[in-house]
């Protein structure tokens, strides 16, 4: 997966990441954060994380009418290594970027690794004891109460006083609904997304929906509330593990609010129903790439023996084919796995040139290996990464617009991309 981002554009896809996630929380924010409907708020969060994580992944063909998307004369674009001389240093901006990337996410990791360590430190010095599936850490030093999977961290007056048992019912919620999975979750996606905000907002509202969820169960099963909320008030916690869940994590005043709120009712529930328009979109959104147009049956596409042909540029020569390569060795590298495999391809494109000279839905016919003797090898697979160049090369081209009696027409066309060392 890690590689389909980088291959098909990292940027892009922070950016459909942000906003499929900015517009699913306003969706929590305004019609569900204030419900008592903790489970089904639980479950809107987790989902709406996964559903903006996988979305961009997706993509689907845009219709286009004129069936007949091979007649066009091909030209070719050499990529060769004579071109890219000056892109030969060891390091350019984008490996500074995601070197800086790495460097930040490996911090972000060796802090969660040292959390987990301390957790497993803390279990092996102090006493275990196991009840019901549910290993009780008995603290000799006065902390709060915290649950990490399956283990209990207490402390021992806690554990012998049975007045104090709304604490360890309150844990209970946490481990039996497997919450430290939702917080660890998060954790990671905070190493590989810590620039995004919006992963430190997701993580901090589904905290609160474990703990309203854990007070909802303590509740529950024991009639005397007034005595749980003066427990929380007594409560203090002295240390603080991001991937553990906390008696008193939360504000209190945000818990004491939930706890004394009237229960939301079952047609509350159909508030999620304001999500599925915003899916709709979105998905549409995400699933088309992000150059692509949708083309409905009205939408006229002329072929290129049809119409006064499209150019590069005004400025151009004759040759186009230079003025092209001389942007290319700007901004485009040959392949590094490729390159130092000795592998060269030559990828065939389509695309159209819309009449406002852009370039968009650019799609691969085919594309070859070829050998030393630059022939045709059928054998092997062409690679992702030369297809990836290819395609991102030509949505970064400017057309003057194909003419039809003096009018600009969406045209289609294409080319071929050779790939030579």
């Amino acid at each position: 997966m890690f590689n389909f981002i980088l291959e098909n554009g990292f940027f892009i896809y922070q950016y459909k990441l942000f906003l499929n996630l900015f517009f699913m929380y306003l969706i929590y924010f305004l019609f569900l954060k204030n419900e008592t409907n903790f489970k089904l708020n639980r479950f809107y969060l987790i989902f709406s994380v996964l559903f903006s994580l996988v979305i961009p992944f997706l993509n689907f063909e845009t219709f286009i009418e004129n069936e007949n998307i091979f007649n066009f004369n091909l030209n070719e674009i050499d990529i060769s290594k004579k071109n890219f001389t000056q892109n030969e240093a060891f390091f350019n901006e984008f490996d500074i970027i995601f070197l800086i990337y790495f460097l930040i996410s490996f911090i972000f990791f060796f802090f969660l690794m040292k959390e987990i360590f301390f957790i497993k430190k803390i279990i092996y010095k102090n006493k275990v004891i196991k009840l019901k599936n549910i290993n009780f850490v008995l603290l000799d030093k006065k902390s709060s109460s915290f649950s990490f999977f399956n283990y209990l961290f207490i402390s021992k007056d806690i554990f012998s006083d049975i007045k104090k048992s709304k604490i360890v019912l309150h844990e209970k919620v946490h481990i039996k609904q497997f919450h430290s999975l939702d917080l660890l979750f998060l954790e990671v996606l905070k190493i590989i997304f810590w620039f995004n905000p919006l992963i430190y907002l997701y993580k901090k509202s589904i905290s609160e929906v474990h703990e309203y969820l854990a007070d909802d169960g303590v509740l529950k099963k024991t009639k005397n509330s007034v005595s749980y909320k003066r427990l929380i008030l007594e409560e203090v916690f002295y240390s603080n593990y991001n991937i553990a869940n906390y008696f008193n994590q939360l504000t209190i005043k945000n818990r004491l609010v939930m706890m004394t709120k009237i229960k939301s009712s079952e047609k509350s529930k159909f508030k999620i129903l304001f999500a599925l328009p915003v899916l709709i979109v979105l998905f549409i959104f995400s699933a088309c790439s992000e150059n692509d147009k949708i083309i409905d049956k009205n939408t006229i596409i002329y072929q290129l023996d049809e119409v006064e042909q499209p150019r590069y540029s005004e400025e151009m020569e004759n040759d186009g084919f230079i003025y092209v390569s001389d942007q290319l060795k700007k901004y485009i590298r040959y392949p590094k796995k490729e390159k130092e495999a000795g592998l060269q391809a030559d990828v065939l494109l389509s695309f159209i040139v819309w009449k406002d000279g852009s370039v968009q839905n650019v799609k691969v016919i085919r594309a070859f290996h070829l050998d030393n003797e630059n022939q045709i090898d059928s054998v092997v697979e062409v690679s992702q990464a030369f297809k990836n160049e290819a395609i991102r090369l030509t949505k970064n081209l400017k057309f003057t617009p194909a003419r039809n009696h003096g009018e600009n027409v969406n045209v289609i066309t294409g080319f071929c991309v050779k790939f030579r060392l």
